[in-house]
């Protein structure tokens, strides 16, 4: 995390869910978006994201691709069928092509693992102001 993130804090006071089954990429998505000044919201899996989401505000999704009991592309479609309209990201190793169908799925954005935290700040701040 860059002192720069710290000091803007360019999302302070979003509400964010963030939803990925391996604990240390959570926990680093996590730190990142707080560093910027969010409240962070983590689930396991899409399942449990969709239940935080349905249970408090929430200005924007961050879900990985892959998850197990619902992965990330089911939980956007339920979402979308929902009426849900805030900014939705894919965090995902993917390829161009499956990048496509995530984008296609109802995701506004994407962005590719490792995930650097000034990209995705700038990714999340921009939904915010558009």
């Amino acid at each position: 995390m860059t002192s720069d993130i710290q000091e803007e804090r360019p999302l302070n006071g979003l509400n964010l869910v963030c939803a990925d089954d391996e604990p240390i990429a959570l926990t680093i998505l996590a730190e990142i978006l707080t560093a910027a000044g969010a409240i962070v919201r983590t689930a396991k899996n899409g399942a449990q994201a969709i239940e935080l989401i349905h249970k408090h505000p929430t200005d924007a999704v961050l879900l990985d691709i892959q998850m197990p009991v619902m992965d990330g592309l089911t939980a956007i479609q339920i979402l979308r069928g929902e009426g849900f309209d805030k900014q939705i990201i894919a965090v995902t190793a993917a390829s161009k092509h499956e990048a496509q169908a995530i984008l296609d799925s109802g995701a506004d954005e994407y962005i590719s693992k490792p995930v650097l935290a000034a990209d995705l700040v700038a990714i999340i701040h921009q939904g915010r102001i558009a």
